[in-house]
């Protein structure tokens, strides 16, 4: 997980960007335990992981790193570098 950037915000924080933003938060399922588990910073994407990319509505106030995209699994709001598709930061349980 070395050179890998930070989120750079909160979950307390990315949470009140969703509610904020009026997002649905009833659309958003938890991921199974053993799914859940490996989304972790430093590891890949698990393949087969059903993500999504960030609401556009909270894309403009959350960070922006070069290289790197926000992306959904579950509940969670995921930092991911691009190219290589390892998780640079999870912050669980946003969209719950």
């Amino acid at each position: 997980s070395a050179g890998l950037v930070m989120a750079g915000v909160t979950v307390a924080l990315a949470r009140q960007y969703a509610l904020d933003a009026r997002l649905d938060m009833s659309g958003y399922k938890t991921l199974p335990p053993g799914i859940s588990k490996n989304l972790a910073r430093g590891k890949t994407l698990p393949p087969g992981i059903a993500k999504k990319a960030a609401p556009s509505s909270m894309l403009s106030r959350l960070p922006r790193h070069a290289g790197y995209d926000w992306q959904v699994a579950g509940t969670d709001l995921i930092l991911v570098q691009l190219g290589t598709a390892i998780i640079a930061d999870v912050l669980k349980d946003v969209f719950h």
